[in-house]
């Protein structure tokens, strides 16, 4: 379609009067729920589609590869921790349709590709030729772990280019973490766990 929107998750009551809890999932660009599941402990296991290169990571096995990139997410019960999130497809731009919990806690997932329409702008995508599914074993999240690497004024995930001003996401980088270029360490401005 032309407009993605934003995707989000709400957790209603058993009326479905009252919201239990919500939240967005996504970045600067636009972004698209399509599938919603539960594992066994109840955590929520969001599948969509996103144009953002900010759209939030962790633990991520993919990197965004295309203009409209399919994801995976998990957020816990409460909606509030997001344990997993990442780009899925493969090198053409791609939807996830659907993202599944496995009973030995993988994630199955299914998406198509998809067509950009010719001269639209912004850019319009129609169901491509190629249906993927594939089972994703998650291991545990390592202790130290690299997320992304951005670019810190604009947060999004692109090309980096030498002298920027880049932030390193991620989990367990102990005082003395340094990022290393060909074996030299970069300035550090500022650094937190």
């Amino acid at each position: 379609g032309p407009s993605l929107g934003e995707a989000f998750v709400a957790k209603l009551d058993g009326t479905l009067s009252h919201v239990l809890a919500a939240t967005f999932l996504g970045g600067e660009g636009d972004d698209a729920g399509q599938s919603v599941a539960f594992d066994s402990s109840g955590n929520v296991i969001i599948g969509g589609q996103t144009r953002s290169k900010a759209f939030p990571t962790r633990a991520p096995f993919q990197g965004s590869f295309a203009v409209q990139t399919g994801f995976v997410a998990e957020l816990d019960n409460g909606l509030s921790h997001l344990i997993f999130s990442t780009y899925a497809g493969d090198s053409r731009p791609f939807s996830v349709s659907g993202a599944f919990a496995t009973r030995d806690g993988g994630i199955v997932l299914a998406g198509s590709t998809e067509v950009p329409v010719p001269g639209a702008i912004p850019p319009v995508f129609s169901p491509g030729n190629a249906i993927i599914a594939n089972r994703v074993d998650l291991p545990p999240s390592p202790p130290l772990r690299l997320d992304s690497v951005v670019n810190m004024a604009s947060k999004y995930a692109v090309a980096l280019c030498p002298d920027e001003a880049i932030e390193a996401r991620g989990e367990g980088f102990g005082a003395d973490a340094q990022i290393l270029v060909d074996g030299v360490p970069l300035t550090t401005v500022s650094r937190s766990p």
